[in-house]
Order: C-alpha cells, then sequence, then structure tokens
C-alpha cells in the first residue's frame, strides 16, 4: 500500500522543525554556520528554538540545496538521516515507540508520515517472507539529480534508524534497492545502511526479513499510543484544512484514480457544480485537467517504478482504453516513453 500524498501549498507552513534541526546541526558540526544553511529560506536560526515553529516543503528544499552546496561532505544525508531516530521525530515518533503492533506501526506510517516527511511517497510490503518499504521523493522525478538522491539517502538512513529504534537487538536490513547509478561515495551507504546495495534500480526500497514484524513492541503503550496518535490527526487536520480546492482534488485524484477521472464526479463528491468547481479552480491558477495530468503523470510514474504491472493494467488504472493511448500521453508529459522508467525494474522481485 502506497501512502498517497497531496502536499498543501509548497509555501504553507505547516511542518515541524525536526529534520531541518538535525541537518543544521550535522553542518555545524562541520563548521558551516546555521546562518549560511537558512539563506533564503526566511528562516532565522532563533526561530529554530521554537518548537511551534512550521516550515513549508520550499523553505525545506531551499535548506537542502544549501546544505548540498556548502558541505563538505558527500554523505551529509546519510550522515544526518542516521540521527533520525524515533525521539528525533516528536509525537510521531512516540506514537511509533508505542503502538500495539509492528503492524500497527506499518499502518501508522502509512497514514502520517506525510505531517512530518512531505517528500517523500511510502508503500509497505509483506510477501513471501519479506518485509520492505519503497518510497518515492513527491518533489523530484528526475533520478539523474542530487537533490533526488540527497532526499532518497536522507530517508533510507532514517529509515533504518526508525526501524532499528522499533525492532528488538539484533535488527538489520537484507538489501537496498535505489534508483540511481552509483554515486563516487557508493560505499559509504554499506556502512551506513549495514546492507547490500543495488543501485541503478528503478526504485528505492528497503528490505528485511518478515518474521521481525511478528516480534513484541518492546515499548507498546495502548494508552500513550491513543493519545499521541490523536495529536497526529490534529496534524493530518491542520495539513487539509491548510489545503487548497486545487489540493483537496489532488488528493481524491490520488486515492482514488479509478473512480474521479471525470469532472463531474470530483465536483459531486465536493458538493458544486462543474461549472463553480472550474470557476474555483480557474481562481486558483489551475484547472481540472492539468490538476488530472498531474495526478495521472505521479501515479504512472509510481507504478512503473515501483510495481511489475503491464503498460495496459495501467492504462486501465488511469482511465485509458488501450496501452497504446497510455503511451502516448506519458510520452507527452514525460518526454519519454512509458519504458524508459521501466527497464531498471528487471531485477526487482
Amino acid at each position: 500500500m502506497m501512502a498517497r500524498m497531496s502536499l498543501p501549498s509548497p509555501d504553507k507552513q505547516v511542518y515541524p522543525l525536526h529534520v531541518l534541526l538535525v541537518l543544521i546541526n550535522e553542518l555545524e558540526e562541520e563548521g558551516v554556520p546555521a546562518t549560511e544553511v537558512l539563506r533564503g529560506s526566511g528562516l532565522r536560526k532563533s526561530g529554530l528554538r521554537d518548537p511551534g515553529t512550521r516550515v513549508s516543503v520550499n523553505q525545506i528544499l531551499t535548506v537542502f540545496r544549501n546544505a548540498m552546496a556548502v558541505s563538505g561532505s558527500s554523505t551529509l544525508a546519510l550522515r544526518t538521516g542516521s540521527r533520525l531516530h524515533i525521539t528525533a521525530c516528536g509525537i510521531y515518533g512516540y506514537a511509533l515507540l508505542s503502538s500495539p503492533t509492528h503492524r500497527h506501526a506499518a499502518d501508522f506510517v502509512i497514514r502520517y508520515d506525510r505531517t512530518l516527511h512531505p517528500l517523500t511517497e511510502m508503500r509497505y510490503r509483506l510477501d513471501q517472507g519479506i518485509a520492505s518499504w519503497t518510497f518515492e521523493p513527491t518533489v523530484e522525478t528526475d533520478t539523474g539529480t542530487e537533490l533526488y538522491r540527497f532526499v532518497v539517502e536522507l530517508k533510507l538512513s532514517a529509515m533504518r534508524s526508525v526501524l532499528e529504534d522499533l525492532h528488538n537487538p539484533g535488527f538489520r536490513l537484507l538489501k537496498a534497492r535505489v534508483a540511481y547509478p552509483p554515486p563516487a561515495h557508493a560505499r559509504a551507504y554499506r556502512e551506513y545502511l549495514g546492507c547490500e546495495i543495488e543501485f541503478g534500480q528503478g526504485t528505492n526500497t528497503l528490505c528485511y526479513e518478515a518474521a521481525m514484524t511478528e516480534e513484541p513492541m518492546a515499548r507498546a503503550d495502548p494508552l500513550t499510543h491513543e493519545t499521541m496518535r490523536r495529536f497526529c490527526d490534529q496534524a493530518l487536520l491542520q495539513l487539509n484544512e491548510k489545503s487548497s480546492l486545487a489540493d483537496t482534488v489532488r488528493i481524491l485524484l490520488l486515492e482514488q484514480p479509478d473512480q474521479f477521472v471525470h469532472l463531474g464526479a470530483v465536483a459531486t463528491t465536493l458538493g458544486m457544480t462543474e461549472r463553480t468547481l472550474r470557476r474555483k479552480l480557474l481562481a486558483e491558477e489551475t484547472s481540472f485537467r492539468q490538476l488530472l495530468t498531474e495526478a495521472r503523470t505521479r501515479l504512472a510514474i509510481s507504478y512503473l517504478r515501483s510495481t511489475n504491472l503491464t503498460n495496459e493494467a495501467i492504462a486501465l488504472r488511469l482511465g485509458y482504453s488501450d496501452a497504446a493511448n497510455f503511451s502516448h500521453a506519458f510520452t507527452r508529459w514525460t518526454g519519454v516513453p512509458p519504458n524508459r522508467y521501466r527497464r531498471p525494474m528487471a531485477n526487482n522481485q
């Protein structure tokens, strides 16, 4: 299952500081002042001490780009992720830690991860004795960019840290796959992930033994979990409340792509006429057609990179009559045919 997300406007400040604080601490240890990392983000170091400070996706990306530019270390993202333990994740982390079972914890991540980590979509799978987490950056689809790799490295390392915290001592990953070719610092992946790494696989995945998900949760506490979950519900509600109408439409298109192909279906779900929906979307400088194309593009790329679905099956899921029409549309959206995204999947399970 994939945590299909639609983010609020990238300029809306609705996310906590957790990741940025750890990243800035890492850079300060390199001798890079926080002011250099925060340049152009609209954030001040004094504001980082306030737990109520919230940041936007654009601010996060500005800090990430600054970090990549000023850091003297090629392993910055891997190193930062290794320090993002559960206790560095605030209420979200304590809710995970107190989950009744590992399955509850996985379901919790699928539902609430976007309240803390808005830059990736998550998939969880149990199959033939293997548990796996697959994720895809939401802010960059080109696997050849430094930003794509930075987001992936950060997530890989952070996921390992969190999984180690959730499981009993002795937990280890079996394998990691990434979508891009080996970078110059490829050997460092084994140091930070502790497992075999496969590059150029067209997907970003961490695998471990499913038997570990059957172990008891060492710190399970139903009352604490329920209390923390309610706080996370409020955070999720805040994201949705601060979303525009366009964001709401995106959520519908991504969560139920086979039911909302037509404008009329979306308008009915939202309790308005097609004309009103068109007018309100126009006021937000977008259109239903544009949002539908955006959703289909993201879904198609995810299907091609993360599943073995045929072009025919993907076409049907996205509302196309046949694979040829889907292929033509995909090439128009991305500039390359679907198989260009699918080729690296050959070695995937």
